[in-house]
């Protein structure tokens, strides 16, 4: 853990998550209907990088 940003050995940013209090919105971003199910968005293209 970075003693600076506890959140940097994480494989997500928690600031793009959508806050637990509030729906998701589909319609406002793209990860949003995505999020819950499976990784973020920048951890998907491990196998082509």
């Amino acid at each position: 853990m970075s003693p600076t940003d506890p959140y940097a050995d994480l494989p997500f940013d928690p600031a793009d998550e959508p806050p637990l209090d509030e729906p998701a919105d589909p319609l406002g971003d793209p990860w949003a209907g995505a999020a819950p199910a499976g990784p973020a968005p920048d951890a998907q293209p491990a196998d082509g990088a």
